[in-house]
């Protein structure tokens, strides 16, 4: 099983499932909590013990999967650059109302998820597939906001990335205009996976290239971190976008979109990590455990090139580890 981790400083526990059933994504949302999620909460250890005539509560409980952490809540409001640098990458928060007037303000600083329990939790369980036809009028990627907001953590994999002519950087520096996490109060991760092909682009241009994209957020203040990686391996054919909260794949790849127009044809389909489909085994599973599949080979593909263990927070092993 995998498990994710939720936050939450719903004080009264005792409803923090029941009151859900008014919700459009009840049964999501509980079928989230009861089977995947870590709770951190400001709740009481022993204000939780009292709840265990709530069978979802006492499930948690009894997989050891709730914690009280009332420290924590505190550093949102006065530390919230360490409290956020300090959390497992695949995360959600489900606050009081109270924090209702910041949940917008706190997804831009951490890259995370927000909601109150009163929230609409739909876009947690999204998916969406974008046909690109010669008449799209698509000039840039305002269409995948919804999957590219929040992030605070981003690997593109693309065996094209680095081929010669400067299409897919010019592509991935658009992306990243719409897209800059301005306001992040972390460190922000880019890894960039391209493969050797006979188009190639000489070492000294992808290094360039690097410069001039770190030095686009360097000049808005942003905390950047980015790493790039050249994969010589035969099986690399298909083009990801996966952030902390989404897992997108482009049939056509990064430069779908570039010079602020569609370049080519191509389908290109995304889905959050908490959302439950369909395995190849014919059971039921989280995204997210598909999403940390794809990306572990991706790891194993950059440990196999000798490099050094990648920065990125989604590559990391704790991460990847399974549980």
């Amino acid at each position: 099983m995998e498990y994710l981790d939720i936050i939450t400083t719903n004080r009264n526990i005792s409803i923090n499932v029941d009151d859900l059933n008014a919700e459009k994504n009840n049964i999501d949302i509980k079928i989230l909590v009861s089977d995947c999620l870590y709770i951190k909460t400001d709740v009481s250890k022993e204000s939780i013990e009292e709840q265990k005539g709530n069978p979802y509560i006492n499930k948690l409980i009894k997989g050891n999967r709730i914690i009280s952490c009332e420290d924590d809540f505190k550093r949102i409001r006065t530390d919230n650059i360490l409290f956020y640098n300090n959390l497992s990458s695949l995360c959600i928060f489900l606050l009081s109302d109270s924090y209702k007037g910041l949940i917008e303000e706190l997804e831009k600083q951490s890259g995370y998820h927000h909601y109150t329990i009163s929230s609409n939790h739909e876009n947690l369980f999204c998916d969406q597939i974008e046909t690109f036809k010669n008449d799209s009028s698509y000039k840039n990627w305002e269409f995948a906001n919804r999957f590219l907001n929040p992030h605070h953590s981003i690997v593109i994999a693309d065996p094209y990335l680095f081929k010669a002519s400067e299409g897919s950087f010019n592509a991935i520096k658009e992306l990243f205009k719409l897209h800059d996490n301005v306001d992040l109060k972390r460190k922000y991760h880019i890894t960039l996976i391209g493969k050797k092909n006979d188009n190639f682009a000489k070492e000294s241009d992808i290094k360039k290239w690097i410069i001039d994209l770190k030095a686009q957020f360097e000049r808005q203040n942003i905390d950047i971190v980015i790493e790039n990686f050249i994969i010589d391996k035969k099986d690399f054919h298909d083009r990801y976008i996966i952030t902390n909260n989404s897992f997108i794949f482009s049939g056509y790849g990064i430069d779908i979109i570039k010079y602020n127009k569609q370049a080519k044809e191509g389908t290109w389909v995304a889905i959050k990590p908490f959302k439950q489909v369909i395995s190849n085994g014919g059971r039921k599973v989280f995204y997210a455990s598909i999403m940390k599949e794809k990306l572990s080979i991706l790891k194993s593909w950059i440990i196999e090139q000798k490099y050094n263990e990648p920065l990125n927070p989604l590559l990391s092993i704790e991460f990847l580890k399974a549980e």
